[in-house]
Formats: structure tokens, sequence, C-alpha cells
């Protein structure tokens, strides 16, 4: 019984002290004391903690990507996910992914 009580403390004061910071194409999870204004350090979020950036957007098709994959739409450049969310870097709502901008911009035939 005390094992388990100490086991769960001990998972609660880790998830207490956990953020989260964007490294190039997903989350990586940090202690919040080791954080510096710089990181752009968020509290620990299980529900994005997946979020992921498709750094290969030509393997999209249709069957993959519809109800799949969001994507986020600024200054020109289209930038593809794995969940919903926020974009981790400029904070704008992540749309979900349609065959429209599948055929634009991911499914290049060069």
């Amino acid at each position: 019984m005390v094992l388990v009580a100490g086991t769960l403390f001990f998972n609660q004061s880790n998830t207490d002290n956990a953020c989260m910071v964007w490294k190039e194409n997903h989350y990586e999870e940090i202690l919040c004391d080791e954080t510096n204004p710089q990181m752009k350090a968020i509290p620990y979020n299980e529900n994005i903690s997946q979020l992921q950036k498709i750094t290969r957007p030509d393997t999209l098709n249709f069957d993959n990507a519809i109800g799949n994959v969001w994507y986020n739409k600024s200054d020109g450049k289209v930038e593809f996910f794995t969940n919903y969310g926020l974009h981790p870097e400029n904070g704008k709502t992540l749309k979900p992914v349609s065959k429209y901008i599948l055929n634009k911009y991911a499914m290049k035939n060069d």
C-alpha cells in the first residue's frame, strides 16, 4: 500500500514539474526547472505531447490523410501535423486537411 501511494505521489510530482518544448518537428518533455526564456516551454499536456510535424508531405494521400492530418498555412508556407491543436511556433489553430489542400500542397507531381 505504501509503495503504491509513493508511486502515485512520485508520478504526480513528475507531471506537476513537467514542461514541453518544441524541437524542430516534435515536442520533448523536460523539467520546468530546466527551462530558460529562449526555450518557450509550456506545461506538459498529454493531449498534444505526441504532436509531430510531417516532414514528408509528399507521402500523404487521400486514404492516409483525410481525418488524420491537420495543417497550417502561414506566410505562404503550408505545414502538416499529426494531430489537431495549435501550431507550436505561431500559435495558430491547426485545420483539418482537405482534398483541395492535399492536391495543392502535399501531393505534388514535380
